[in-house]
């Protein structure tokens, strides 16, 4: 029985330590604008809310000038030739096509910026699922063997948070250079293309 009495007496304070703690809403005091114990807070939605006609729908995400493509729309040449590496390859993702520029080049690429390089970035959509392909097209007197090797050591398959690229690899023909991190059947399937597109 004395147990029991105490057993109640730890549940009786509990339950007023935490009605003391409880916030303690004024229906009279004005709590600001979601705040459901406001009397005044209106639940109906304006029918007549007006379309933003300066809306970016190539860029609806605001993305700040200077972050990853300050100089505008990536190589068109250039994302023809991405698109013909994944010509055949069924686990391609939905990508979008970033420019690569002397300021986002390391993020991309692993290395510094080597001076005179255009190049574009196709990146899954989703930043949960780990896929890049990266496609340089160097200056005609750059050494593409040595830069490829450069990257390849320096590549980072986990840059990604919390996902992992299931494969990678560089490859190069000419003076390009193809550096591709996804799955598995997409970095095969990018090899198998490299010497019918860049050939």
């Amino acid at each position: 029985m004395k147990k029991l009495t105490i057993l109640l007496a730890l549940v009786a304070a509990l339950a007023l330590a935490l009605a003391a703690c409880g916030p303690n809403y004024d229906p009279n005091y004005d709590n600001g604008p979601g705040i459901v114990t406001d009397p005044d807070y209106d639940f109906d939605i304006d029918p007549d809310l007006d379309f933003d006609p300066d809306f970016d729908f190539d860029d609806p995400w605001g993305t700040p000038d200077g972050w990853v493509n300050p100089d505008g729309d990536p190589d068109p040449a250039l994302v023809s030739l991405i698109a013909l590496l994944y010509e055949g390859i069924d686990e391609v993702p939905i990508t979008m096509d970033i420019e690569l520029t002397a300021a986002n080049f390391e993020q991309f690429v692993f290395i510094d910026y080597i001076e005179g390089t255009t190049g574009v970035v196709s990146q899954a959509m989703i930043s949960a699922i780990p896929h890049a392909v990266v496609l340089l097209e160097l200056p005609e007197s750059a050494d593409t063997a040595a830069i490829a090797a450069e990257i390849e050591e320096a590549a980072d398959p986990a840059r990604w948070i919390c996902v992992e690229a299931e494969d990678s690899g560089v490859f190069y023909a000419g003076n390009f250079v193809v550096f591709a991190m996804s799955f598995e059947g997409v970095v095969n399937g990018i090899a198998a293309n490299i010497n019918n597109v860049l050939a």
